[in-house]
Formats: C-alpha cells, sequence, structure tokens
C-alpha cells in the first residue's frame, strides 16, 4: 500500500507571505480526500505545493517515506504523482492519442498497452483517439485530462476541481471516473468547490479556512455537521467561514 504524506507544509506564491500554514495529511492507495472550503482558503494552492508548483516555505511532502520536497514536477511525476490542473490540461492541437501518448513519455515502451487500459476506463476516448482535443467537449477534454495523468501508473492524482464549468451530465460522468480511478488502487486528493459531490465521492474531507485545517475529519461526518452544511452545503461557493479552526482528528 502507498502513503502520500504532507507534513505540517507551509507555501505560496510570495517568499514571505504564505498563502497555506502549516497543513498536513496523509493520503493511502485507493483513498479519495476532498478539499473544501470557502473562495480563497488556499485550496488549490494546497495541490500546487504538494506538487512543487509554488513556494514551499517549510514542512514536508513524502510518498512512500521518500521526500518529494523541492522536486521539479517532472520527478515528483516519476516518484507515482500525478496532477491535472483545471485550466490548459491538455494539448488542444494533439488528437486524444498524442495526447495519451505526451502523458506516457516515461514508460515509452509500453504506451501501446497503457492507451489500451486507460480508455478501458474511459471509453468515450476509445472512441475519439483519432479526433484533436480541441473538437472534445469540455467533459471529454477534463476526462482525457485525467486519463494522460493516468498513463504513468501514479500512485496518487491530485484533481484541482474536475467539474468547473461542465454541464450537469458531465458532471456526474466526471465524478462516475474519478471513482473508477480510485477503484483501480489510485489515491485521489480533489479539490472541488460543490463541496457535497466531492464528500460524497471521498472517504475523508479536509476542510481548509484561511489557509489552515479547520477540520479532518470522514466525509460521512463532515456531511452530517451542521457548521458544514450550513456553510458549504447549502450554498456552495460561499465565503462565510466556521467559527471553529484548527481542529483536525
Amino acid at each position: 500500500m502507498s502513503v502520500l504524506e504532507i507534513d505540517r507544509l507551509t507555501a505560496g506564491y510570495h517568499r514571505t507571505i504564505p498563502t497555506i500554514t502549516e497543513v498536513s495529511a496523509v493520503l493511502t492507495s485507493g483513498e479519495t480526500v476532498a478539499v473544501i472550503g470557502p473562495n480563497g482558503a488556499g485550496k488549490s494552492t494546497f495541490i500546487k505545493a504538494i506538487f512543487g508548483l509554488c513556494i514551499q516555505h517549510s514542512g514536508a511532502v513524502r510518498l512512500d517515506g521518500v521526500s518529494l520536497t523541492g522536486q521539479p514536477p517532472s520527478k515528483i511525476v516519476a516518484r507515482g504523482l500525478g496532477y491535472v490542473p483545471q485550466v490548459s490540461n491538455v494539448f488542444a492541437g494533439l488528437t486524444v492519442r498524442e495526447n495519451l501518448e505526451m502523458g506516457g513519455y516515461l514508460q515509452r515502451r509500453e504506451i501501446r498497452r497503457r492507451i489500451e487500459e486507460v480508455t478501458e476506463v474511459f471509453p468515450d476516448l476509445r472512441a475519439a483517439l483519432g479526433r484533436k482535443a480541441e473538437q472534445l467537449s469540455g467533459g471529454q477534454r477534463n476526462m482525457l485530462a485525467l486519463a494522460r495523468a493516468l498513463m504513468t501508473k501514479p500512485a496518487f492524482v491530485l484533481l484541482d476541481e474536475p467539474t468547473a464549468g461542465l454541464s450537469p451530465l458531465y458532471v456526474d460522468r466526471v465524478w462516475a471516473q474519478v471513482r473508477q480511478v480510485a477503484a483501480t488502487g489510485v489515491g485521489v486528493l480533489i479539490v472541488e468547490q460543490n463541496a457535497r459531490r466531492a464528500l460524497e465521492a471521498a472517504q475523508r474531507g479536509l476542510v481548509l479556512v484561511e489557509g489552515k485545517v479547520a477540520m479532518n475529519r470522514p466525509s460521512t461526518e463532515l456531511l452530517g455537521n451542521p457548521e458544514v452544511i450550513e456553510l458549504y452545503l447549502g450554498g456552495e461557493g460561499s465565503a462565510s467561514q466556521p467559527a471553529t479552526t484548527g481542529e483536525a482528528s
């Protein structure tokens, strides 16, 4: 079983002003963890910091005990971590097959087999391998981005708002794909504004407020928590903040 450990990670975009402060979390193989919270809480920064895309002030990121802290994204991918950004997540001018081949650059000898395996999870893509990514719908492009991240057989994938801007039909399909990916043994850390849908798909939830962990609990507990219901489940994207901070279990 693989373990991704984020240990008191402090990070941001300025060398002296952090966006997130001492955020900790542990993920295991096949587990889905949802990161929710108000706008500006540092959710996307958290994922970017894990992947080495912003300044890490202190703390550590470890995958199976091996430090990823300070490593470039290429080495982080090679260690077994995938990342799907919210925007600019596919090569629009390339075909679906070419996008998947780009994702499999670390395992060139297995690219053909990996495309077969990945498109079993994403049948829409199998039927569109020869089409350019720019011809796909928004939902299909998001599926392609996730499929490309899986080409290297990562132990964990980080997803930044994979359903943003999608129609209800594709929102449902993306969540179904996330569950399928987790069922293959891949751990998923997902940032999402639709807190209810994210928690329903996850085993645990992490609530960030002002860059700090406010709650770290099983998703079933968060779905029944009156404070979470009022602030995040009744009005998604609210800028309100819970009164209780620094609480984690």
